[in-house]
């Protein structure tokens, strides 16, 4: 029986210890949107959904929030704002999933050249 708890206990403690990376990876990848030029935030804008960028924002540190809503007209902006009000507390893992897809939007406009996302050592000359 002890050999048995410890087994799920181990489980537990590496399940939770794949969760929390997924977390930080995302909220790490997310950190991306700061660096990225204002055409990109625009295209990502253009195939987010209203709800899934919401919710997204629901986690985000308000430098990047601030680059997505001056990248929107104001009245998009006041409407992403109010959603986001009107949303109240969120949990952590429908903020992440939410985040989750916006980086995914980013890796496929990233594959169809359509954006650059750059890198941590890349120069970029506009």
């Amino acid at each position: 029986m002890n050999k048995k708890k410890t087994r799920n206990e181990e489980f537990t403690e590496n399940r939770l210890n794949q969760i929390r990376k997924t977390i930080i990876s995302v909220e790490t990848g997310f950190i991306k949107i700061g660096f990225i030029d204002s055409r990109a935030i625009v295209k990502v804008l253009e195939v987010a959904s209203q709800l899934t960028l919401a919710k997204a924002l629901k986690g985000a540190p308000d430098y990047i929030c601030t680059k997505i809503f001056t990248n929107m007209s104001t009245r998009e902006s006041v409407m992403l704002r109010e959603d986001m009000e009107w949303m109240g507390p969120l949990l952590k893992k429908d903020v992440i999933e939410s985040q989750k897809e916006i980086l995914q939007i980013l890796e496929e406009l990233e594959a169809s050249n359509q954006i650059v996302v750059p890198r941590i050592d890349d120069e970029i000359v506009e």
